[in-house]
């Protein structure tokens, strides 16, 4: 059980993680605005918060599962959230490394093809009930457990634990009624993100948003950080680097990478990069 808020690394380094997380952090200084390069699957437990990814956020229930696909750029909006309240912010997160899917998946059983479809929403999410809730945190605590354990045959068991969760939520969800919800990011704010996101590959400026959207650049500015915790330049950062991080991954030549997300040369690009992610662009893409 861990008793501190970490916003978890841009890479996964483990094909599997899962931790129960009860939060502890700095409000003035907490940044949650993150993203990863595997699935992230949030199971909402307890406290006050609302959970953005991308230009949506939903205020959240027990019970509600946020499934967020890799390189999706997500976090906490706590605006007038007392740190009493956040000290409480209960739930347990199941972070997967896409390939190692396709390694527990079978002919008949295709996970990565699932999870994906599960995914598939800009926000998606399955809201569990108060029924089926046990059973499901039950599972994720045999994950959790199995990937502690150093017994014989742990790994193994890790891997079955996960299995039975995937298909059972896949089997929930195909006859739960899907969730509804009303979007409470501020409309400004919805407006900023998704400029960023059609404009990604192009030069990215504060300034140069709020001349475009008709907004003075201290009052986006402003918005932006009291939604997300986060500056906006810091967003435009990790958007470009999560799409760099992506390409990469996908084959293309680093060179050619620090073009196609709107950088003019591959110096400030590798740069940003490393600070960004922790290594080189062309390390990053022969890793394991």
């Amino acid at each position: 059980m861990k008793n501190d808020y970490q916003c978890p690394y841009n890479i996964l380094r483990e094909n599997v993680t899962c931790e129960y997380k009860c939060a502890r952090m700095d409000l003035p200084k907490t940044i949650t605005l993150h993203y990863h390069d595997g699935y992230e699957l949030l199971m909402f437990l307890n406290g006050d918060v609302g959970m953005f990814v991308g230009s949506i956020e939903k205020k959240l229930v027990r019970g509600d599962l946020v499934i967020v696909p890799p390189y999706a750029v997500h976090g906490l909006n706590l605006e007038g959230v007392p740190e009493d309240v956040i000290s409480h912010y209960e739930r347990v997160v199941l972070n997967i490394r896409p390939n190692f899917l396709k390694t527990i998946s079978d002919e008949n059983t295709d996970l990565f093809r699932v999870l994906k479809e599960l995914s598939s929403e800009e926000y998606s999410i399955v809201h569990i009930d108060s029924d089926a809730l046990n059973g499901f945190l039950d599972m994720l605590d045999r994950i959790g457990k199995n990937l502690q354990d150093r017994q014989f045959g742990h790994s193994l068991m890790s891997k079955i634990a996960l299995t039975e969760f995937i298909v059972e939520l896949t089997r929930y969800s195909h006859h739960s009624i899907p969730t509804e919800f009303k979007n409470t990011m501020p409309r400004a704010v919805t407006e900023v993100i998704r400029y960023v996101d059609e404009n990604l590959t192009s030069e990215l400026t504060v300034e140069l948003i709020a001349e475009k959207l008709h907004h003075n650049t201290d009052y986006i500015g402003r918005l932006f950080k009291k939604a997300t915790g986060g500056a906006l330049k810091y967003y435009i950062n990790a958007k470009k680097m999560s799409l760099a991080q992506q390409y990469l991954s996908e084959g293309y030549p680093p060179s050619d990478v620090c073009y196609m997300v709107g950088f003019e040369n591959y110096t400030s690009f590798s740069r940003r990069f490393r600070a960004q992610v922790g290594m080189p662009p062309k390390k990053y893409q022969q890793r394991e």
